[in-house]
């Protein structure tokens, strides 16, 4: 099963819709003034196969 077809399922065992997801991140971006989450360039140990 896809990413896309498991977010509703994930989403809704939180109570949460994509709306309130997506909602509740902007406002984690507005309150913190930066993106909430660390993002990582892949490297030789880190890269899928």
């Amino acid at each position: 099963m896809t990413f896309v077809k498991r977010l509703p399922w994930f989403l809704g065992s939180f109570g949460l819709s994509l709306s309130d997801a997506v909602r509740v991140f902007l406002h984690r971006v507005v309150a913190s003034q930066s993106f909430p989450l660390e993002l990582k360039v892949p490297n030789e140990t880190t890269a899928p196969p």
